[in-house]
């Protein structure tokens, strides 16, 4: 990749304070050099400490965070949260495969995340926290599951990699922020242009690639139903007198109970 790639959110414990989150800051120029044709990645340092930034949230026993090892305990949490961007100064870009295929030379550094539902990267990046006198305050870690071009540092065009369509459904506690689920629709990966919408306890979601996946309304995912439409679905579905409408590719659909 000739444009950095990011992380998503690392976390760690620290003493109380007070930062606030400036995301615009970037390191400036990074020429690319001529590696044979190999990646060459390294950290951010001025993204990195520019936009970090403490929070408190509250982990329920047998959230992700408490099983993979994120935070260490169940209650509210102060955490250290930063992004992690690295830079791609290598003439070539990364490309790590599809985690699923066991002829990928690269499986071995996947693990498949039982509470996700979806594979990460396994050692990717592992953080310390030190105290002025070099002893060890806490730890962290982070297992990475997509890697995406974000920032441009060079001229130079990139493949402009992106994890914009990775269909990974949140839930959301709305009065305590608290994430319920984070889960990838029917286990699968693919392309969401339409909007999620909602009727009778269940929430409909539809793909690029033409299935209507139907998921419970609820703190915990429970795929009820997928359905398969036969052609690209780009436009968000509308219900209406216990019909939902569907517009596709060629045709629209509207689909009922049988004797409705």
């Amino acid at each position: 990749m000739k444009r950095a790639t990011s992380i998503v959110l690392a976390f760690l414990f620290v003493a109380p304070s007070v930062a606030r989150a400036q995301r615009t800051s970037v390191s400036g120029d990074i020429p690319i050099y001529a590696n044979g044709g190999l990646p060459d990645l390294t950290i951010d340092p001025k993204r990195f400490t520019s936009q970090m930034e403490i929070v408190d949230r509250q982990f329920q026993a047998g959230s992700c965070e408490i099983e993979e090892g994120t935070v260490g305990g169940t209650g509210y949490r102060r955490l250290l949260r930063f992004d992690t961007v690295l830079i791609n100064s290598g003439d070539g870009d990364l490309r790590v495969g599809n985690p699923a295929d066991p002829a990928n030379p690269y499986a071995s550094w996947f693990i498949f995340a039982t509470c996700h539902r979806h594979y990460h990267i396994r050692d990717f990046s592992n953080y310390v926290l030190l105290r002025p006198d070099g002893s060890v305050a806490a730890p962290g870690h982070k297992q990475a599951f997509c890697l995406e071009d974000l920032l441009k540092y060079e001229t130079v065009k990139s493949n402009n990699y992106t994890c914009a369509n990775q269909g990974v459904m949140a839930c959301y506690n709305p009065k305590t922020g608290e994430r319920l689920y984070q889960q990838r629709i029917g286990d699968k990966g693919g392309s969401y242009s339409a909007s999620p919408v909602a009727a009778d306890g269940k929430i409909y979601l539809s793909s690029e690639d033409g299935e209507i996946f139907v998921v419970k309304a609820g703190p915990k995912y429970e795929l009820l139903a997928t359905n398969q439409m036969g052609e690209v679905l780009m436009a968000t579905p509308a219900i209406s007198d216990g019909m939902i409408f569907v517009r596709g590719q060629h045709n629209v659909f509207a689909i009922a109970e049988r004797g409705k």
